[in-house]
């Protein structure tokens, strides 16, 4: 039921990664931010009654922001880094990566446990059969999930202003700096 958001994600990552070394970085790392935001707000409108339907195009819209969003991200980390710096970059940018993905699956439970019972969150995740657990209690893990979306959203939402300021930054510098060219003369 899920696949779909990776298959936007695997789908739109190439093209955005090719899109963005032709008309920068800018646009398709703050667009997939944006995207990104915007659909974790639509997911947090949804409930336990919400139609399969929905939820498929707002996961797609979450995969596309992130597919849109992670190449060109990864591109400018890189190209911002001297040539024989690079494999240090990679490695350090692919430890953070993972570091974040754990941090913020734990988050999203914590967030989730403010609303829900901690013994309901476990057993909603660890549950082979879910089909056992009670409407009520598939209602109140509904709202937790609701909440979680929310500030999700929040802080992907904070991350569009230093995306955007980097993006700045790159042109402010590009244009003050002047070309080798210009200074043999």
């Amino acid at each position: 039921m899920i696949i779909p958001l990776d298959i936007a994600s695997v789908f739109l990552g190439p093209i955005s990664g090719k899109l963005s070394d032709r008309y920068g970085h800018l646009p398709f790392t703050t667009g997939g931010l944006a995207l990104t935001s915007l659909a974790l707000f639509l997911l947090a409108t949804t409930d336990y009654y919400t139609p399969y339907p929905y939820l498929l195009v707002y996961l797609v819209l979450l995969g596309a922001g992130l597919g849109v969003f992670a190449s060109p991200n990864m591109s400018s980390i890189m190209g911002s880094v001297p040539p024989e710096r690079r494999g240090v970059a990679s490695g350090f940018r692919a430890t953070l990566f993972n570091v974040g993905f754990t941090i913020s699956l734990n988050l999203a439970i914590l967030v989730t446990t403010f609303t829900v019972p901690y013994a309901l969150v476990t057993q909603m995740i660890a549950s082979p059969n879910p089909v056992a657990i009670s409407v009520p209690e598939r209602i109140q893990f509904a709202r937790g999930l609701q909440l979680t979306y929310l500030a999700m959203g929040a802080l992907n939402t904070l991350a569009i202003v230093p995306s955007m300021l980097r993006g700045r930054r790159v042109r402010a510098n590009s244009v003050a700096a002047p070309e080798p060219a210009a200074l043999m003369k």
